[in-house]
């Protein structure tokens, strides 16, 4: 698949269509876009909510590095979950570093469009692989710095939702299927578990444990 839209442009279409696919297979979750940061008096945005789910708990990102080349910055398969207490983070941080796309053979922020011929495979740029001229460097020359900080913090909301076809692959069965009017079956539904988790976890509005 030919990204090179994304890196140089910043367009996602691309790589939105990939994703796009792997949702219709049921292999990707929620996805969301930010807006154009370039030349603006401030850089930073706040991004669109995005959910997250127990089948679907990792986040990925990313956006092109403007103006440059084709570098670019994100992170992947971020799990923001707490292995402890197998509960969400309320809040955390990801510093991101610069990449390498290599599609373009430019080393610095205002090269001119110098197609990579033949194209390399991407690579983090570190303080041994950047340019010779030593851009993205700190001022010792001794590493590279962050180019961009994700700050992400849990929506707090008085009401939650469920999903379809929580149990998939097993019955395929819904929230409804928890949520029957006898109560005392309900609360035995919820107790049970499936991939670990109680489906309290998977169902809280059908549970009734966020009610208040």
């Amino acid at each position: 698949m030919n990204f090179f839209g994304c890196f140089q442009t910043g367009s996602p279409g691309t790589l939105k269509e990939e994703v796009d696919d792997a949702m219709q297979e049921n292999k990707a979750g929620d996805v969301i876009n930010g807006g154009v940061q370039f030349n603006r008096d401030t850089q930073e945005q706040m991004l669109p909510d995005i959910a997250l789910t127990p089948w679907f708990d990792m986040m990925s990102s990313i956006t092109m590095v403007a103006p440059s080349p084709d570098w670019y910055t994100g992170f992947y398969n971020v799990k923001p979950v707490d292995p402890s207490s197998m509960v969400w983070y309320e809040s955390f941080e990801i510093p991101t570093y610069p990449w390498d796309a290599g599609t373009d053979e430019g080393d610095d922020f205002n090269s001119s469009n110098q197609a990579q011929d033949p194209r390399v495979p991407i690579f983090q740029l570190t303080k041994n692989t950047v340019p010779e001229n030593g851009v993205l460097l700190n001022p010792e020359k001794t590493e590279v710095l962050p180019m961009a900080t994700w700050s992400c913090s849990l929506k707090g909301s008085s009401s939650c939702d469920n999903y379809d076809n929580v149990m998939k692959g097993k019955t395929n069965k819904n929230c409804n299927w928890v949520d029957k009017n006898n109560k005392k079956k309900r609360e035995k539904r919820c107790q049970k578990k499936y991939k670990g988790l109680p489906l309290s976890e998977w169902c809280p509005k059908a549970c009734r444990v966020c009610e208040a």
